[in-house]
């Protein structure tokens, strides 16, 4: 392809929304930015859009290729350290400029621009009549929680049936269990899946956290979600099944609180159908800690998290084992870290709650 040269160099080659992305780069690797713009709410990829690198909107530095596709090259042995931040126009066929989040390039830094049509709004609700084949649950699902480089939760859904499927994908915000949006995807086949990567999704705030609710009309379904952030030694993972069903007692054998290091946070999602008032009941490993109760009273499909380090009536240094019940179905996910500053290689993992 013909290369533009300003003070850098652009190119417009091959990377996707979803998928490998390039290894991490080295000290004396080529730094460069790359991603696709797409139709925020099709998926669509879109061609020949504008790409600007601010903050003015002086130039096109680089056009989306016909899948969509960008790169923009800096010279090998830049040091890019001062905060970018990229346009993305599209004006002549009807779309809203999106305006990426301030970043700073490490190697191949990966921004797609999730695109709208001017004036376009999220949906609020779905609309599929009859009841569903099947509902799912993710008590945690994240964008850019903590910062640019925060806890993301890309999250896969599998048609386990014998027919195509329907799906709703309704987000439902932490901080006040308002629906923020529902996706609907239809006529997922069967054995095929969807993905969808919330970190693309304009409609969700940025450092936010939801609970999803995955209602499927047509076929069983089952689904993963995939948490992750930072970079390089400071990059963490970790996963967790979504939950079809839930009890009205659920047991977490291992929560800590400033425990050489680990902490663990749990999240009680609600999977029935009425409002329910959840207690979480903390015994000490040795005894010496006072028991402690938590409560959260959360609406249908909605969650709430419990952060062991700031509960005022737990000790630092210790081990409990939690009971959270509830006068109805609920589910719990366990996200268990030792990832403070000073730790050169952070850790994670994740379990269900028996």
């Amino acid at each position: 392809m013909k290369r533009i040269s300003v003070v850098l160099s652009f190119a417009l080659v091959a990377s996707l929304v979803v998928g490998a992305r390039p290894a991490a780069a080295g000290p004396t690797d080529p730094s460069y930015i790359y991603g696709t713009a797409f139709d925020a709410q099709t998926f669509a990829p879109l061609a020949g859009v504008c790409v600007v690198l601010g903050p003015a909107l002086v130039r096109c530095i680089a056009y989306t290729d016909a899948n969509g596709r960008y790169q923009i090259d800096f010279p090998p042995g830049d040091i890019i350290s001062s905060e970018q931040e990229l346009h993305f126009l599209y004006r002549d066929r009807g779309y809203a400029d999106y305006d990426s989040p301030r970043f700073v390039v490490r190697g191949a830094t990966f921004q797609p621009a999730p695109m709208t049509l001017a004036g376009t709004t999220p949906d609020t609700a779905c609309v599929t009549p009859g009841e569903p084949t099947q509902s799912l649950y993710l008590p945690n699902v994240t964008k850019t929680l903590g910062g640019p480089t925060g806890w993301q939760t890309p999250f896969i859904v599998q048609n386990t049936g014998a027919a195509a499927t329907t799906l709703e994908v309704s987000f439902y915000r932490f901080a006040d269990g308002s629906l923020v949006f529902c996706r609907r995807i239809q006529n997922l086949r069967p054995g095929s899946s969807f993905a969808d990567v919330p970190n693309n999704d304009i409609y969700l705030g940025q450092s936010s956290q939801y609970s999803v609710v995955i209602r499927s009309f047509g076929a069983t379904v089952v689904s993963v979600v995939n948490e992750h952030q930072g970079s390089g030694d400071r990059a963490e993972a970790m996963a967790y099944d979504g939950y079809a069903v839930g009890a009205s007692s659920v047991f977490l054998p291992n929560i800590t609180r400033r425990f050489f290091g680990y902490v663990t946070p749990f999240i009680i999602q609600n999977l029935g159908q009425s409002t329910v008032t959840a207690q979480a009941r903390f015994v000490s490993f040795d005894g010496t800690a006072p028991e402690w109760t938590v409560q959260r009273t959360l609406q249908s499909g909605r969650s709430q998290f419990v952060d062991p380090n700031s509960e005022p009536g737990l000790m630092d240094g210790k081990q409990y084992s939690v009971t959270v019940t509830a006068g109805g179905p609920i589910a719990v996910v366990v996200n268990t870290h030792n990832d403070a500053a000073t730790v050169a290689k952070p850790v994670a993992y994740s379990t269900d709650g028996l």
